[in-house]
C-alpha cells in the first residue's frame, strides 16, 4: 500500500526528465521505491532500502531522496509513476530455483556457420534485463540469478494467466523467447522448437511482445543485416532441438553482440562534471579502468552501484577505450565485474 508518493520533473535545454518515489506499508515495515527516466519514456525503477525497514527509517530515506531532486533542480507534479505489482517481504530477493539459460559468446567469424546451419534458429538479442516471469499462483518476476523482483502492472496485466515465460525486460517492455511451463504442464523437456511453437500460438497483452524467430538460412542472413544496420545490440542462435536447460556453456545457446559491454561498479564522481570513475575486479583486488561520462538525459549512477559500459575495446590491465554509459544494473553483483569478461585490443 502506497502511503506517500511524490513526483518530480525537470527540464533544461534537451533534458526533459522525471523522477516518481513512494514510500510503501508492507505488512508492518515500509519500503521505499523510485523510477526515473526520460518524460513519456519507460522508466527504470530500483529501491532504496535493500529490505523493508520501519516507519521512522523509510521517512528518513524518503524524504532524504526527494529533498536530494529537488536540490538538483527538479519541481513537483502530478503522479504519472508505473505500478508495481507487490511482492511480499519474505518473498523479496529470495532464490526461488529457476534459473535461465545463459548465451555463451561466439566472434564474428562464426556467425554464419551458425546462419547456414539448419539445427539452429535466430533472433535478435535486446538491450535489457534478462526477466523471467510468473503469472498464476505467484505473480513474480525473476532476475538472471534466480532471484524475485517486482513485475510492472503493465507486463503483469498483458501475460496470460499459468504460465511461466523467459523474455528480456526492455524499459518495461517484455520481449518473449520462451514458454516453460503453461496451464500447470512445464514444458522445459520439449525441445526448443515445440516450446516456440506453443509460444507464438498465444496472444499477449501490449506490454508483451513475441519475440520474431527467423528459421531459414534466408531469414536468418537477412535479419543478421537488419540489426547490424541498425545498430541494434546483436543476434542470438538456438539450438531447435534443445532442451531447457539453466546456466551457462549448455551448446546450445550462442550470441554475437556487435560492440563489446561490460559490467562496472562505479568507483566515484568526478567533482564538478557529469562524470563517473569506474573500477571492476581482478580476483579479489580492485582495478580501476577508467572513467565514463553521464548524459544529461540520465541520472548520475551512485557510488557502489553496478552499471553497464559500452566501449570500442580494453587494454591490457583493465582500461577502457570510449568507455559509454548505457545505464544501472540492479541484477548485477560483485560476481559480475570481474576483468575476464573484457575483450583487449590485439598487439
Amino acid at each position: 500500500m502506497i502511503k506517500e508518493q511524490t513526483s518530480l520533473y525537470f527540464q533544461q535545454g534537451s533534458s526533459d526528465k522525471e523522477y516518481h518515489a513512494q514510500l510503501i506499508k508492507e505488512g508492518e515495515d515500509y519500503t521505499v521505491t523510485f523510477q526515473y527516466g526520460r518524460r513519456g519514456a519507460a522508466l527504470k525503477a530500483g529501491e532504496k532500502t535493500k529490505s523493508p525497514v520501519t516507519l521512522e527509517e523509510a521517512v528518513v530515506i524518503y524524504d532524504k531522496l526527494v529533498k536530494s531532486k529537488l536540490r538538483k533542480g527538479y519541481q513537483e507534479g502530478a503522479d504519472t509513476s508505473p505500478q508495481y505489482q507487490s511482492v511480499a517481504k519474505e518473498t523479496k530477493d529470495r532464490d526461488t530455483g529457476e534459473y535461465p539459460n545463459l548465451l555463451d559468446e561466439i566472434q564474428e567469424s562464426e556467425v554464419m556457420k551458425y546462419i547456414e546451419d539448419d539445427n539452429f534458429f535466430a533472433q535478435e538479442k535486446h538491450d535489457g534485463e534478462r526477466r523471467m516471469a510468473k503469472k498464476g499462483t505467484d505473480n513474480i518476476g525473476i532476475n538472471k540469478k534466480g532471484q524475485v523482483v517486482p513485475l510492472i502492472k503493465d507486463i503483469h496485466d498483458s501475460l496470460i494467466d499459468k504460465c511461466f515465460v523467459d523474455s528480456e525486460d526492455v524499459n518495461n517492455h517484455l520481449f518473449v523467447f520462451d514458454i516453460l511451463r503453461l496451464n500447470g504442464k512445464n514444458l522445459k523437456s520439449n525441445t526448443y522448437e515445440e516450446r516456440l511453437n506453443i509460444l507464438e500460438a498465444q496472444t499477449f497483452g501490449s506490454s508483451v511482445t513475441i519475440t520474431y524467430t527467423a528459421r531459414a538460412k534466408k531469414e536468418k542472413l537477412a535479419l543478421y543485416k537488419k540489426l547490424k544496420k541498425e545498430n541494434r545490440e546483436g543476434i542470438v542462435f538456438k539450438r531447435k532441438t534443445a532442451k531447457h536447460k539453466s546456466g551457462r556453456g549448455t551448446g546450445d545457446t550462442f550470441k554475437f553482440k556487435f560492440y563489446k559491454t561490460a559490467t562496472c561498479r562505479v568507483a566515484d564522481h568526478t567533482k564538478g562534471v557529469r562524470s563517473v570513475g569506474l573500477e571492476m575486479l581482478e580476483g579479489t583486488k580492485v582495478t580501476r579502468v577508467g572513467k565514463a561520462t553521464i548524459y544529461p538525459n540520465r541520472e548520475v549512477p551512485d557510488v557502489g552501484s553496478y552499471v553497464e559500459i559500452k566501449y570500442l575495446y580494453a587494454y591490457k590491465g583493465g582500461s577502457l577505450y570510449q568507455p559509454i554509459y548505457l545505464g544501472e544494473r540492479n541484477d548485477q553483483d560483485e560476481s559480475d565485474i570481474g576483468l575476464e569478461q573484457l575483450v583487449y585490443k590485439a598487439d
